[in-house]
């Protein structure tokens, strides 16, 4: 870091540049996975009633925006932290105590109040490939929560001091 910010680029674009990588990156994954999947498709089960190809796509751009709101909210917590160390930890924690709170909400029906502070909640495969899902909502949501962390990130990194 010491060295990308000796250069004569500021510090905004510096971090933007980390921020389109990282969406690029979960866009690839995600693309080569749609991608793969029609293929595996097309070569294995070629059946017409088996592959809802509109079902796919959406199951697809659904975990993409989840990736992308669970990623913009560990890129939030790494431009906060000075040690790559905390800010591993606590991006980890965030997800995985998200993660926990939606499988403990999964778990009874008395404690499903849970899964409403989750934003795994907002990701349903089985109400997306039923046909059940607010998609509009829920993309709505994942994807405003991945601009804003990163967003918010953006400026907390702009204006502070770095330990290096």
């Amino acid at each position: 870091m010491a060295y990308l910010l000796s250069t004569p680029i500021t510090r905004g674009k510096v971090v933007f540049t980390q921020a389109c990588v990282f969406f690029t990156g979960i866009f690839l994954i995600m693309l080569i996975t749609t991608i793969s999947g029609f293929v595996g498709y097309a070569l294995f089960l070629n059946e017409e009633d088996s592959f809802h190809a509109l079902k796919f796509i959406q199951l697809n751009i659904a975990a993409l925006l989840l990736f992308f709101a669970v990623g913009g909210i560990s890129f939030l917590v790494s431009c906060i932290s000075n040690d790559e160390k905390k800010s591993l930890g606590i991006s980890g924690a965030i997800a995985f105590g998200f993660f926990s709170l939606d499988m403990i909400g999964k778990i009874s029906e008395k404690v499903e109040w849970l899964r409403h502070f989750t934003i795994y909640s907002l990701f349903s495969p089985s109400d997306i490939v039923s046909g059940d899902a607010n998609l509009v909502l829920s993309f709505s949501l994942l994807g405003l929560i991945g601009i804003l962390t990163i967003a918010i990130g953006i400026l907390f990194f702009q204006k502070r001091d770095l330990p290096l």
